[in-house]
């Protein structure tokens, strides 16, 4: 392979390798709901479609990170506190699923979050993770990141987003929560996106100062350097 070709591999190897640059292993509690409430019917257009399923925070340990450290989590990840932030896929209790980690959520769900922060007023950005015990908080949590998610509308009987079987705790709390969505939003840099092609994603709480890889910005320089060293050759 001569110089020319050599380069030109480094910019593709630099470009894929930042594609990835953090990843994290989770293993998901049997059961993965701690708490949570279950018989939400959901109804929403494809690819999410219909179906009955449970709503709740998710529990599950950390493993195996590359491009991040577990202080980047809330809890140091054990136990890594979650929610569901993608109804088109599943996961199953007890699984272990490798992630994609990046900073940030939707606008429409940091604004619910700023809401369930201001609900719980425990005094810290974590408050929409720390619900303890509480199965009907947790279950109107899930209930609103879906809805920021997946519609328009934050109330429960209107939108594209149709939600059903939720009980008469869960809606009371829910209906507290959106009645104080003019509280500041959560920052998107407290926020972590587990993301996977084939399961779930999820979206868990990060703390600063720490700093996750961005890959367009890796690839970004990546790419300067192989660009430089080819300049130099071609100059010879």
């Amino acid at each position: 392979m001569n110089r020319f070709a050599q380069l030109l591999a480094g910019i593709l190897v630099a470009a894929s390798t930042a594609a990835t640059a953090a990843q994290i292993d989770v293993t998901w509690n049997n059961p993965v709901l701690n708490p949570g409430v279950g018989g939400i019917g959901v109804s929403a257009p494809a690819p999410v479609g219909s179906f009955t399923t449970n709503a709740g925070r998710f529990q599950g340990t950390i493993a195996n990170p590359v491009g991040i450290d577990a202080s980047a989590f809330h809890l140091n990840g054990a136990p890594l506190y979650a929610y569901c932030h993608d109804l088109a896929q599943t996961l199953s209790n007890g699984a272990t699923i490798t992630y994609q980690v990046s900073v940030g959520a939707p606008a429409r769900v940091l604004d619910f979050l700023g809401a369930v922060n201001a609900y719980v007023a425990g005094g810290d950005d974590y408050d929409w993770l720390n619900v303890g015990g509480n199965a009907n908080l947790a279950a109107a949590i899930q209930l609103g990141i879906w809805k920021g998610i997946y519609d328009s509308t934050f109330a429960l009987g209107a939108g594209s987003l149709g939600l059903t079987g939720v009980s008469a705790g869960v809606s009371t709390i829910y209906d507290a929560i959106v009645a104080l969505l003019g509280a500041p939003d959560l920052a998107a840099s407290r926020v972590l996106l587990l993301t996977s092609e084939t399961r779930q994603d999820v979206i868990t709480g990060r703390h600063e100062p720490f700093r996750v890889p961005e890959p367009g910005s890796l690839a970004l320089l990546g790419l300067a350097a192989a660009a430089a060293g080819l300049v130099r050759l071609r100059r010879r």
